[in-house]
């Protein structure tokens, strides 16, 4: 069955180059762990007209204040369509925030109005959707005494699952399976897998003891 077509994510770059492939890099990631048929792109103003625009699911600039001017400059009625963050140099911590809170939407149908002018300063935390939360448990029985870190109750597709468990097997050094919607890790590795999924911008519940 051939994979879906994927939306374009268009990054406007207007001179933060290291941001946009940062922002790029960390969308694709976390879409690709959730199966969401997007995929980001960091291109130069100076290369995108109108038409790139219309052509894109849709496009992004990182810094309101300094990329407006410039979007609307090159882009004219069409950069109206642009939605405008509030991200610039030392707010690289900020990524994470903006870029789970975009999935959330993109995965819920919704979306913020694109040149939305709100505050400068940081975001608030969006409202919705609830953000993804992963279980992870350990097993026992039935295992003659060896033990599994479990990951479950996730909303991955099975392709994104599969990803996410040769992910977690290669940060554990050791063995694991996914069957039964669910990711199974060899040997009681509960720190490490709740650690890396963090990292990967998933929160986590720990369930049992």
């Amino acid at each position: 069955m051939p994979s879906p077509v994927k939306k374009l994510l268009l990054i406007l770059d207007t001179g933060h180059s290291s941001l946009c492939n940062q922002t790029a890099e960390r969308f694709n990631s976390i879409a690709s762990m959730m199966g969401l048929p997007w995929e980001a792109a960091a291109r130069s103003i100076t290369l995108v007209g109108p038409e790139n625009l219309q052509a894109a699911g849709k496009c992004l600039a990182l810094n309101q204040v300094s990329d407006q001017p410039a979007c609307e400059a090159r882009l004219g009625e069409s950069a109206k369509t642009i939605e405008y963050w509030q991200i610039g140099a030392g707010d690289e911590g900020l990524i994470d925030q903006q870029v789970m809170d975009l999935v959330a939407r993109l995965l819920g149908g919704g979306a913020r109005p694109a040149g939305d002018k709100k505050k400068t300063g940081p975001p608030a935390k969006p409202a919705a959707p609830k953000p993804v939360v992963l279980k992870v448990g350990r097993e026992t029985a039935g295992r003659h005494g060896k033990g599994v870190t479990t990951i479950f109750d996730t909303p991955l597709s099975e392709s994104a699952l599969k990803e996410l468990g040769a992910t977690l097997k290669s940060k554990c050094g050791t063995g694991g399976t996914v069957k039964d919607g669910r990711i199974e890790i060899q040997g009681d590795n509960r720190e490490r897998v709740i650690a890396e999924l963090t990292k990967l911008g998933y929160q986590v519940k720990r369930v049992g003891g």
